[in-house]
């Protein structure tokens, strides 16, 4: 496989590059195993051919900020050396799959990948396995650096997870030659898809916002007669009993905040042995005077009110 390294000086360049390929990022959800991308929408990036600006969370940047300090933290305690950070991007034009490294370093056996996770240590506990002193990271990061050794050809990776601001967890994963051709073989057929505009079935959940976009405009007076489509009477059914339950729901909300409010009173706050409830007063706004024809208006008034919430503490394990 003919391999070409990508340099690049700007994120837009990066983000561009990434657009012609599957990357190790996106592998897992070719396989439907990603908790942030869906099948059918990385099907929609890669058909539109629209670069998605890289959305990141305060979590993520503190990751990206810490990278080097989690890096040499690593190389330190597992004694490694050699640990040089990749700035380029690496693709197989013949496959269409790329990837983005963090450090390369050096152990006994020679030289492989550092990848680096910045990880909250109940989502650690919740999504990481730890038994007998073996790591298993959730899917889509194992599948990531697989996709990453077949990418760049280097023998092992070392997965190293900060959890929690102090604790440092790690693995070493070595090619899977196996895993390799699946990911291949998976690749291509994703393509094909691409090539035959065959999406794959949405997840009517996870891709409710993006097929909201993708249908965000209508062609006035255009009217379709869907009498006798069964399923679009079923959805119409659970549309609007599920709009009325929510209404239902937030009438009970109402009464049930009414019925707390006359307990509490006045009180900003209220606690009990397993809950808490927060009241605080938040004044209101004047707005502003407008005058047209010696006639005074007042816009953007905002009447005072107290923003309530309610919190169950947790249960102590």
């Amino acid at each position: 496989m003919t391999k070409e390294i990508v340099k690049y000086t700007t994120e837009k360049a990066w983000l561009a590059e990434r657009m012609k390929d599957i990357t190790s990022t996106e592998i897992s959800a070719i396989l439907d195993v990603n908790p942030y991308l869906s099948p059918w929408e990385l099907f929609q990036r890669k058909k539109a051919g629209v670069v998605q600006p890289f959305e990141t969370n305060e979590r993520m940047r503190w990751g990206t900020r810490l990278q080097d300090a989690i890096a040499d933290g690593a190389v330190e305690e597992l004694g490694l050396k050699g640990c040089v950070r990749l700035m380029d991007y690496i693709r197989i034009p013949e496959h269409r799959v790329g990837s983005s490294f963090d450090y390369k370093v050096t152990d006994e056996s020679g030289d492989g990948i550092l990848e680096t996770k910045n990880v909250d240590s109940l989502q650690f506990h919740q999504n990481w396995k730890e038994e007998d002193g073996l790591l298993e990271a959730p899917p889509h990061i194992e599948l990531q650096v697989q996709h990453q050794l077949l990418v760049s050809g280097m023998p092992f990776a070392y997965l190293v997870a900060l959890v929690g601001g102090n604790t440092l967890r790690h693995t070493k994963r070595v090619k899977d030659e196996a895993v390799g051709r699946v990911i291949l073989r998976k690749v291509a057929e994703f393509w094909q898809m691409v090539r035959d505009d065959r999406p794959p079935p949405p997840d009517f959940t996870r891709d409710a916002k993006l097929i909201a976009a993708l249908y965000n405009k209508s062609n006035p007076g255009e009217v379709i007669d869907l009498s006798g489509d069964q399923k679009a009477d079923e959805l119409v059914y659970y549309f609007h009993s599920a709009q009325e339950s929510v209404a239902l729901m937030q009438r009970k909300i109402d009464e049930y905040k009414a019925q707390m409010l006359e307990i509490i009173g006045t009180a900003e706050k209220a606690v009990g042995s397993k809950w808490s409830i927060s009241a605080k007063e938040v004044a209101g706004t004047p707005g502003k005077i407008v005058t047209q024809d010696m006639v005074g208006t007042y816009i953007n008034q905002r009447k005072g009110y107290r923003r309530f919430a309610v919190t169950l503490k947790r249960e102590e394990k």
